[in-house]
């Protein structure tokens, strides 16, 4: 969400900040495009303040079924492309890879001391950042996960999920037995970090592009579509008045 939907939204009330976080979160569990999706917040807060200001409920202009105003939104509104929600997905991993070496930086640097100086290089063996990696992995999936639960988290992601997680547990409790334990790698923190944050803009800027070029689309559809039904029905009344004339004409 931009900052500006996120200060818009600050200025309703909690109650309906909630219905409408809720709403945002089924629409993006079910990748609607994200210009119309920015698009649909805005006019939700914008909804949410014109109920505020003639003393209505927002929640009884929704209505107790949110899940059902929520799928009638998602219905008729352009998803996501392929691309798109490969780059929206990425993006979210890069971001938080991205933060993998600077946090265990911090972690090194506060705990074992290891690390101060002038240069900003995270040392550590090759099987213990393996370790941290896998472990970063199962979480920035669980967090992923439960982003984008929508309403509830079905039965069947939290079975996946604890599996995932179980598999992935003992593959690490296990790396000893293959990786070895005398390898020390060095990583410059800046380096890492400029990286990913490249990355995260390429993959922002392709995303957006994308997702704007979607939503353009279906603009242009519909113009076009409202176009040939006003030129059809132009043509249906000329014809209607030349059969009028016509009979007319034969009286």
């Amino acid at each position: 969400m931009k900052r500006v939907l996120k200060k818009s939204l600050a200025s309703v009330s909690q109650d309906d900040r909630k219905i409408i976080r809720r709403i945002s979160t089924y629409l993006l569990s079910h990748h609607m495009n994200e210009v119309v999706y920015e698009e649909t917040v805005s006019d939700l807060i914008g909804m949410a303040e014109e109920c505020r200001a003639r003393g209505e409920d927002f929640s009884q202009a929704i209505g107790p079924d949110i899940e059902g105003f929520s799928r009638e939104l998602i219905k008729n509104a352009p998803r996501m492309s392929w691309p798109e929600r490969v780059l929206a997905d990425l993006q979210w991993f890069l971001y938080c890879f991205g933060m993998l070496v600077p946090v265990m930086y911090i972690v090194n640097l506060i705990f074992t001391g290891t690390g101060a100086g002038a240069q900003l290089t995270f040392t550590a063996t090759i099987l213990t950042f393996i370790k941290y990696c896998v472990v970063c992995t199962a979480v920035v999936t669980g967090i992923f996960i439960f982003r984008r639960r929508g309403f509830g988290a079905p039965k069947l992601t939290l079975g996946i999920y604890i599996a995932v997680f179980v598999i992935l547990f003992t593959v690490t409790d296990s790396l000893e037995r293959f990786v070895p334990t005398d390898i020390v790698i060095h990583l410059d923190v800046i380096i890492w970090v400029v990286t990913f944050g490249v990355l995260l803009l390429l993959c922002w800027l392709i995303r957006r592009l994308s997702a704007m070029t979607t939503a353009y689309m279906r603009v242009l559809g519909q113009r076009l579509q409202r176009s040939f039904h006003i030129h059809r029905n132009s043509g249906d009344t000329d014809k209607d008045k030349d059969n009028e004339k016509e009979k007319d004409n034969e009286e």
